[in-house]
Protein backbone atom coordinates (compact mmCIF):
# COMPACT_ATOMS: atom_id res chain seq x y z
CA UNK A 1 0.00 0.00 0.00
CA UNK A 2 2.90 2.35 0.75
CA UNK A 3 6.42 2.79 -0.55
CA UNK A 4 8.08 -0.44 0.55
CA UNK A 5 11.64 0.83 0.17
CA UNK A 6 11.02 3.86 2.38
CA UNK A 7 9.22 1.81 5.02
CA UNK A 8 12.05 -0.74 5.11
CA UNK A 9 14.66 1.98 5.41
CA UNK A 10 12.87 3.77 8.25
CA UNK A 11 12.22 0.56 10.18
CA UNK A 12 15.89 -0.38 9.82
CA UNK A 13 16.94 3.06 11.11
CA UNK A 14 14.49 2.96 14.02
CA UNK A 15 15.56 -0.51 15.14
CA UNK A 16 19.27 0.18 14.68
CA UNK A 17 18.94 3.36 16.73
CA UNK A 18 17.73 1.26 19.64
CA UNK A 19 20.36 -1.41 19.19
CA UNK A 20 17.84 -4.02 18.07
CA UNK A 21 19.49 -6.64 15.89
CA UNK A 22 17.84 -8.93 13.35
CA UNK A 23 19.64 -12.16 12.51
CA UNK A 24 16.82 -13.34 10.26
CA UNK A 25 14.26 -11.57 8.09
CA UNK A 26 12.06 -10.06 10.81
CA UNK A 27 12.58 -6.44 9.76
CA UNK A 28 11.77 -7.31 6.15
CA UNK A 29 8.55 -9.09 7.18
CA UNK A 30 7.55 -6.18 9.43
CA UNK A 31 8.17 -3.66 6.65
CA UNK A 32 6.22 -5.65 4.07
CA UNK A 33 3.20 -5.89 6.39
CA UNK A 34 3.29 -2.17 7.23
CA UNK A 35 3.56 -1.35 3.51
CA UNK A 36 0.35 -3.29 2.91
CA UNK A 37 -1.54 -1.28 5.54
CA UNK A 38 -1.56 -3.89 8.32
CA UNK A 39 -1.94 -2.18 11.70
CA UNK A 40 1.06 -1.95 14.01
CA UNK A 41 -0.76 -3.98 16.66
CA UNK A 42 -1.32 -6.85 14.22
CA UNK A 43 2.25 -6.65 12.92
CA UNK A 44 3.70 -6.85 16.42
CA UNK A 45 1.43 -9.73 17.35
CA UNK A 46 3.21 -12.08 14.91
CA UNK A 47 6.81 -11.00 15.53
CA UNK A 48 8.88 -14.04 16.41
CA UNK A 49 9.75 -14.82 20.01
CA UNK A 50 13.34 -15.38 18.89
CA UNK A 51 13.63 -11.73 17.82
CA UNK A 52 12.16 -10.51 21.11
CA UNK A 53 14.42 -12.76 23.18
CA UNK A 54 17.57 -11.79 21.26
CA UNK A 55 16.92 -8.10 21.91
CA UNK A 56 15.50 -8.47 25.44
CA UNK A 57 12.32 -6.60 24.51
CA UNK A 58 8.56 -7.12 24.73
CA UNK A 59 6.00 -6.77 21.97
CA UNK A 60 4.55 -3.59 23.48
CA UNK A 61 8.00 -1.96 23.23
CA UNK A 62 7.82 -2.16 19.43
CA UNK A 63 4.36 -0.65 18.85
CA UNK A 64 5.26 3.03 19.56
CA UNK A 65 8.40 2.71 17.44
CA UNK A 66 6.42 1.52 14.41
CA UNK A 67 3.71 4.12 15.05
CA UNK A 68 6.35 6.86 14.86
CA UNK A 69 7.67 5.41 11.60
CA UNK A 70 4.22 5.56 10.02
CA UNK A 71 3.68 9.15 11.13
CA UNK A 72 6.59 10.34 9.01
CA UNK A 73 5.21 12.31 6.07
CA UNK A 74 7.08 10.63 3.23
CA UNK A 75 6.03 7.18 4.47
CA UNK A 76 2.43 8.24 3.82
CA UNK A 77 3.07 8.59 0.10
CA UNK A 78 1.00 5.96 -1.65
CA UNK A 79 2.45 3.84 -4.44
CA UNK A 80 1.01 4.69 -7.85
CA UNK A 81 -0.09 1.09 -8.25
CA UNK A 82 -2.08 1.09 -5.00
CA UNK A 83 -5.89 1.24 -5.08
CA UNK A 84 -7.79 4.32 -4.04
CA UNK A 85 -9.07 3.71 -0.51
CA UNK A 86 -12.66 4.72 0.24
CA UNK A 87 -13.80 4.75 3.88
CA UNK A 88 -17.60 4.59 4.10
CA UNK A 89 -18.77 5.65 7.57
CA UNK A 90 -22.46 5.74 8.29
CA UNK A 91 -24.78 6.45 11.16
CA UNK A 92 -28.47 5.89 11.66
CA UNK A 93 -29.16 6.36 15.40
CA UNK A 94 -32.02 4.53 17.06
CA UNK A 95 -33.77 7.73 18.21
CA UNK A 96 -34.06 9.37 14.76
CA UNK A 97 -35.86 8.41 11.56
CA UNK A 98 -34.08 5.45 9.91
CA UNK A 99 -32.01 5.76 6.73
CA UNK A 100 -31.36 2.90 4.30
CA UNK A 101 -27.60 3.24 4.58
CA UNK A 102 -26.94 -0.49 4.43
CA UNK A 103 -28.55 -0.41 0.99
CA UNK A 104 -26.34 2.52 0.00
CA UNK A 105 -23.25 0.57 1.05
CA UNK A 106 -24.41 -2.53 -0.85
CA UNK A 107 -25.11 -0.62 -4.07
CA UNK A 108 -21.77 1.24 -3.96
CA UNK A 109 -19.95 -2.08 -3.58
CA UNK A 110 -21.92 -3.56 -6.48
CA UNK A 111 -21.05 -0.55 -8.66
CA UNK A 112 -17.35 -0.86 -7.82
CA UNK A 113 -17.38 -4.54 -8.74
CA UNK A 114 -18.73 -3.57 -12.16
CA UNK A 115 -16.05 -1.02 -13.12
CA UNK A 116 -13.36 -1.85 -15.67
CA UNK A 117 -10.60 -2.25 -13.08
CA UNK A 118 -12.18 -3.85 -10.04
CA UNK A 119 -9.02 -3.14 -8.03
CA UNK A 120 -9.13 0.62 -8.68
CA UNK A 121 -11.10 1.44 -5.49
CA UNK A 122 -11.07 -0.54 -2.26
CA UNK A 123 -13.95 0.20 0.13
CA UNK A 124 -13.86 -0.20 3.91
CA UNK A 125 -16.88 0.50 6.10
CA UNK A 126 -17.69 1.69 9.63
CA UNK A 127 -21.36 1.04 10.39
CA UNK A 128 -22.98 2.77 13.39
CA UNK A 129 -19.97 5.07 13.50
CA UNK A 130 -18.97 6.66 16.82
CA UNK A 131 -16.43 9.43 17.38
CA UNK A 132 -13.96 7.00 18.90
CA UNK A 133 -13.96 4.87 15.71
CA UNK A 134 -12.28 7.39 13.43
CA UNK A 135 -8.68 7.36 14.63
CA UNK A 136 -8.36 3.57 14.51
CA UNK A 137 -10.09 3.43 11.12
CA UNK A 138 -7.80 6.11 9.69
CA UNK A 139 -4.73 4.28 10.99
CA UNK A 140 -5.88 0.92 9.71
CA UNK A 141 -7.30 1.86 6.31
CA UNK A 142 -5.44 5.08 5.34
CA UNK A 143 -8.36 6.39 3.23
CA UNK A 144 -8.02 8.72 0.28
CA UNK A 145 -11.78 9.37 0.32
CA UNK A 146 -13.95 9.70 3.42
CA UNK A 147 -17.68 9.29 2.84
CA UNK A 148 -20.03 10.02 5.75
CA UNK A 149 -23.72 9.24 5.42
CA UNK A 150 -25.96 10.40 8.24
CA UNK A 151 -28.64 12.84 9.28
CA UNK A 152 -27.56 16.46 9.33
CA UNK A 153 -28.35 20.15 9.09
CA UNK A 154 -26.39 23.35 8.45
CA UNK A 155 -24.59 23.18 11.79
CA UNK A 156 -23.94 19.51 12.47
CA UNK A 157 -24.11 15.90 11.38
CA UNK A 158 -25.40 13.09 13.59
CA UNK A 159 -23.22 10.19 14.70
CA UNK A 160 -23.89 7.62 17.43
CA UNK A 161 -22.83 6.95 20.99
CA UNK A 162 -22.19 3.51 22.47
CA UNK A 163 -25.92 3.09 23.12
CA UNK A 164 -26.89 3.86 19.53
CA UNK A 165 -28.31 7.27 20.38
CA UNK A 166 -27.64 10.36 18.27
CA UNK A 167 -24.85 12.77 19.11
CA UNK A 168 -24.15 15.94 17.16
CA UNK A 169 -20.83 16.78 15.53
CA UNK A 170 -20.41 20.44 14.59
CA UNK A 171 -18.17 21.93 11.91
CA UNK A 172 -15.16 22.51 14.17
CA UNK A 173 -15.29 18.96 15.49
CA UNK A 174 -15.59 17.59 11.97
CA UNK A 175 -12.52 19.55 10.88
CA UNK A 176 -10.59 18.05 13.79
CA UNK A 177 -11.75 14.56 12.82
CA UNK A 178 -10.67 15.01 9.20
CA UNK A 179 -7.25 16.29 10.29
CA UNK A 180 -6.67 12.98 12.09
CA UNK A 181 -6.70 11.13 8.76
CA UNK A 182 -3.35 12.49 7.56
CA UNK A 183 -2.12 13.80 4.25
CA UNK A 184 -3.33 10.90 2.12
CA UNK A 185 -7.01 11.93 2.62
CA UNK A 186 -7.97 14.03 -0.41
CA UNK A 187 -11.78 13.97 -0.73
CA UNK A 188 -14.59 14.15 1.84
CA UNK A 189 -18.22 13.51 0.91
CA UNK A 190 -20.96 14.44 3.39
CA UNK A 191 -24.05 12.60 2.21
CA UNK A 192 -26.27 14.34 4.76
CA UNK A 193 -29.00 16.98 4.60
CA UNK A 194 -27.90 20.63 4.53
CA UNK A 195 -24.22 19.68 4.88
CA UNK A 196 -22.79 22.00 2.20
CA UNK A 197 -21.64 24.65 4.66
CA UNK A 198 -19.72 22.09 6.71
CA UNK A 199 -18.27 20.56 3.55
CA UNK A 200 -17.03 23.96 2.37
CA UNK A 201 -15.15 24.51 5.64
CA UNK A 202 -13.19 21.29 5.10
CA UNK A 203 -11.39 22.61 2.02
CA UNK A 204 -8.82 24.10 4.39
CA UNK A 205 -7.85 20.50 5.19
CA UNK A 206 -8.48 18.41 2.04
CA UNK A 207 -8.56 19.09 -1.70
CA UNK A 208 -12.19 18.40 -2.56
CA UNK A 209 -15.44 18.13 -0.60
CA UNK A 210 -19.07 17.52 -1.45
CA UNK A 211 -22.10 18.45 0.66
CA UNK A 212 -25.82 19.05 0.25
CA UNK A 213 -27.35 22.52 0.12
CA UNK A 214 -30.75 21.38 1.43
CA UNK A 215 -32.50 18.22 2.56
CA UNK A 216 -31.94 15.22 0.31
CA UNK A 217 -34.00 12.07 0.12
CA UNK A 218 -32.67 8.57 0.66
CA UNK A 219 -33.07 7.58 -2.98
CA UNK A 220 -31.39 10.69 -4.34
CA UNK A 221 -28.47 10.42 -1.93
CA UNK A 222 -27.98 6.79 -2.86
CA UNK A 223 -28.16 7.37 -6.62
CA UNK A 224 -25.65 10.20 -6.32
CA UNK A 225 -23.13 8.21 -4.28
CA UNK A 226 -23.30 5.09 -6.43
CA UNK A 227 -22.61 6.99 -9.65
CA UNK A 228 -19.95 9.21 -8.07
CA UNK A 229 -17.75 6.29 -7.05
CA UNK A 230 -18.45 4.37 -10.22
CA UNK A 231 -17.17 7.37 -12.20
CA UNK A 232 -14.13 7.89 -9.97
CA UNK A 233 -13.39 4.19 -10.39
CA UNK A 234 -13.26 4.70 -14.15
CA UNK A 235 -10.63 7.44 -13.73
CA UNK A 236 -13.06 10.26 -14.48
CA UNK A 237 -11.91 13.68 -13.11
CA UNK A 238 -13.84 14.72 -10.00
CA UNK A 239 -15.59 17.63 -11.74
CA UNK A 240 -17.12 15.41 -14.41
CA UNK A 241 -17.74 12.56 -11.95
CA UNK A 242 -19.72 15.02 -9.83
CA UNK A 243 -21.83 16.11 -12.82
CA UNK A 244 -22.47 12.48 -13.78
CA UNK A 245 -23.55 11.74 -10.21
CA UNK A 246 -25.97 14.68 -10.25
CA UNK A 247 -27.39 13.44 -13.55
CA UNK A 248 -27.92 10.00 -11.99
CA UNK A 249 -30.38 11.62 -9.59
CA UNK A 250 -32.41 13.02 -12.49
CA UNK A 251 -32.11 9.75 -14.42
CA UNK A 252 -33.84 8.03 -11.51
CA UNK A 253 -36.78 10.40 -11.84
CA UNK A 254 -35.87 12.44 -8.74
CA UNK A 255 -35.98 16.25 -8.84
CA UNK A 256 -33.06 16.81 -6.42
CA UNK A 257 -30.13 17.01 -8.84
CA UNK A 258 -29.21 20.55 -7.72
CA UNK A 259 -28.85 19.55 -4.07
CA UNK A 260 -25.23 18.26 -4.12
CA UNK A 261 -22.56 20.99 -4.11
CA UNK A 262 -18.89 20.59 -5.03
CA UNK A 263 -16.24 22.54 -3.09
CA UNK A 264 -12.49 22.54 -3.63
CA UNK A 265 -9.31 24.04 -2.27
CA UNK A 266 -7.81 27.11 -3.98
CA UNK A 267 -5.57 25.96 -6.81
CA UNK A 268 -7.49 22.73 -7.43
CA UNK A 269 -8.96 22.32 -10.93
CA UNK A 270 -11.87 19.85 -10.64
CA UNK A 271 -12.06 19.35 -14.39
CA UNK A 272 -8.56 17.78 -14.22
CA UNK A 273 -8.40 16.45 -10.65
CA UNK A 274 -8.05 12.67 -10.34
CA UNK A 275 -6.96 10.26 -7.64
Amino acid sequence: MYNKVKVLGRVNEAFAGRGWRDSGNEILRISEQLSQGVSTQEVVRVISGKFLLANSIKRQDIVPVLDRVLREKDILQIDASSPTRLLFAYSTPLNVSPLRLGTEEKQIKEALRAITDRDKIHIDTIPAVELKDFSNAFNRYRPNILHISSHGNQDHIALENEKGQAITVDGDMLINIVKLAGKQLKIVVLNACESSKMAASLTDVVDVTIGMNMSIGDNAARAFAVQLYSSIGENIPIGLAFEQAKFAISANGISEADTPVLHYRKGIHPEKYQL
